[in-house]
């Protein structure tokens, strides 16, 4: 690897987002996860729910080469797994 390559590796490289209502109430889509991760597949899954009812609560969950410690949603195992599907080049 070049210098610029080797820097670049430890920055953010593959990234996924999925909006989804996380409660089924009307007024669209305004939960959403947003996965990110660098070269080693290390990073995190930002989740932000939103309710009509209850208001808006926000996780993030670190994400180790690849793979969470923690239980996921099935919209963040979705968006970990689109994420971790993109290539860099």
């Amino acid at each position: 690897l070049n210098l610029l390559e080797a820097k670049s590796f430890g920055a953010y490289q593959k990234v996924a987002l999925l909006k989804y209502d996380a409660f089924e109430e009307m007024g669209g889509k305004l939960s959403f996860t947003i996965c990110m991760l660098d070269g080693n597949e290390d990073g995190f899954l930002l989740t932000s729910m939103h309710s009509n009812r209850e208001g808006c609560y926000t996780y993030v969950k670190e994400i180790i080469k690849g793979e969470a410690f923690v239980l996921l949603s099935n919209e963040e195992k979705q968006t970990l797994e689109e994420a971790k599907a993109k290539s860099f080049s």
